[in-house]
């Protein structure tokens, strides 16, 4: 059972990366949105 450490903070790491990209693909769409209200119904 020596895999379970180095698993979590991996699992934490992954989370903010996939925090981040959720983040910025949020940016993204406010922004498209911005140059084209027509995409923001």
């Amino acid at each position: 059972m020596q895999t379970h450490p180095i698993r979590q903070p991996a699992k934490k790491l992954y989370n903010k990366k996939l925090h981040f990209l959720k983040k910025s693909h949020e940016i993204h769409v406010c922004f498209s949105a911005y140059l084209n209200p027509a995409l923001c119904l």
